[in-house]
């Protein structure tokens, strides 16, 4: 379904006489990514036609789909609520219900447990530092894109700065500058400035994120990125040359 989704596009932005950089702006959505959904070089996930659908006010799905699923979820809902009724009537199997009222509170409990557990995981000081960009293989990259160059992130509490290393020449370059935000397990990236070579990347990003140990696991949303950083260590760069 989503494959059609770039005929729509298309369609819905020319009758409102939009041009691809206004979409990107009014959706907070890199230009590139409404350029690679125009022309097929990606399939959009639904969160990204969600948010694009919303913003430009077409609904996209089926509606009709939308009615036999409601439909089938009410009368699901009729069932559970006669149960759930008749669970709390004790003048029958009094003990059984019993045992079965007991074991919503030792899940409450265990949730909620588990749940502080992992909001300790994705807190924004545990994304602050420098972090150096890897291979698949999880190493340290001095060969980004086939030249001979590292990549850092330097993450503040509300900055982020990504930077080209020449490690043998001892040169920085910068690449991206911008201001980032963490949503339960969602990082999003606001490209304020760029290199003059970049500047198409200016905008918005969201990832998925997860910490392990020193390493730092970030998969594109509504981009293709996937990637793994490593909590810095200059000299397993110097190491390396």
């Amino acid at each position: 379904m989503n494959k059609n989704f770039r005929k729509k596009l298309i369609e819905v932005r020319t009758s409102k006489g939009l041009t691809q950089q206004e979409v990107a702006q009014l959706c907070n959505i890199s230009v590139r990514t409404i350029q690679r959904i125009e022309a097929g070089m990606v399939e959009p996930r639904a969160y990204t036609i969600k948010k694009i659908s919303k913003i430009l006010e077409f609904d996209y799905f089926d509606e009709s789909e939308d009615y036999e699923e409601n439909q089938s979820l009410n009368q699901s809902n009729y069932s559970i609520l006669w149960c759930f009724k008749d669970l709390f009537n004790l003048k029958t199997n009094a003990m059984k219900k019993l045992t079965i009222l007991s074991i919503p509170v030792l899940l409450f409990a265990l949730i909620f447990g588990l749940n502080s557990s992992a909001q300790s995981t994705i807190s924004k000081s545990e994304l602050e530092g420098a972090w150096l960009l890897c291979g698949r293989d999880s190493l340290v990259s001095t060969n980004v894109y086939g030249v001979n160059k590292s990549r850092i992130k330097i993450i503040t509490n509300s900055v982020f700065t990504v930077m080209e290393l020449e490690v043998d020449k001892k040169l920085a370059i910068t690449d991206f500058v911008g201001t980032y935000e963490v949503n339960d397990s969602i990082y999003t990236e606001h490209v304020l400035y760029t290199h003059p070579n970049l500047q198409t990347y200016r905008g918005v990003g969201n990832f998925e994120f997860e910490i392990k140990g020193d390493l730092l696991f970030l998969k594109g949303i509504d981009n293709n990125y996937d990637e793994i950083w490593k909590r810095a260590d200059l000299n397993e760069l110097e190491a390396t040359n």
